[in-house]
């Protein structure tokens, strides 16, 4: 199965993950089937995505 992994840097958390969940049919019809998002401890808004 091919997975994509994303860090990235964002300039604020709340207001990406609010797009980020309106793209979910889009993800999803691109091929997602799971994902996993991750921040940095010390970077809020430093971003791991990780998706299957």
């Amino acid at each position: 199965m091919p997975y994509v992994l994303i860090i990235h840097e964002v300039e604020a958390y709340p207001a990406w993950k609010a797009v980020f969940d309106q793209a979910a049919d889009i993800r999803k019809q691109a091929g997602e089937i799971s994902y996993q998002l991750l921040r940095y401890d010390h970077d809020a808004n430093r971003i791991v995505h990780f998706s299957e």
